[in-house]
């Protein structure tokens, strides 16, 4: 009888010892995980900012190398969109100098490092009537879903990029 008390004995010692150990173990962890999340979203904001940083830089890149003329006015505007992993931007143009009466209106939506065209607006003014009255010659917007969109004004267009320059409704 005495070996068996003295058996159990070690035995709960035994455990006693583990679990002790397996409690150091999970608190451990624990302070593991709770430090993993406190830095997880400053990680995750730097590597956002590394990344509409570069989309920024090859934004102003495209841009440059559609060649507008310095005294042109043309102007652009860059968006990262994390949920798509895409740098869009969005450049527009206005020129006279085709012909001094007309204006022609341009502006087109895409991608910044693959040059993927996501949507293309041009119109001109015509003669004796008001810009309202005058749609434009071209407006389209290719979706997410790879749907084609057409467009029927200005501000149809504007509504339909927004997915790719705000990052979605």
């Amino acid at each position: 009888m005495k070996v068996t008390v003295a058996v159990l004995v070690v035995a709960v010692v035994a455990m006693a010892v583990l679990f002790r150990s397996q409690s150091a173990s999970i608190r451990a962890l624990e302070q593991a995980i709770q430090k993993l999340n406190v830095n997880a979203p400053e990680k995750a904001t730097t590597a956002g900012l590394e990344l509409q940083a570069k989309c920024s830089e090859q934004a102003r890149k495209a841009f440059a190398d559609l060649g507008y003329p310095k005294n042109q006015m043309a102007s652009y505007e860059n968006h990262y969109s994390p949920q798509m992993n895409k740098c869009f931007i969005h450049a527009q143009n206005t020129d006279t100098k085709i012909d001094p009466e007309t204006i022609w209106t341009y502006r087109s939506v895409f991608d910044a490092f693959e040059g993927k065209d996501y949507g293309t607006y041009a119109w001109h003014t015509e003669k004796d009537k008001k810009y309202w009255e005058v749609p434009p010659f071209q407006c389209e917007v290719t979706l997410p879903s790879g749907e084609k969109k057409l467009c029927h004004s200005d501000v149809e267009f504007t509504e339909l990029v927004k997915i790719y320059m705000e990052g979605g409704r």
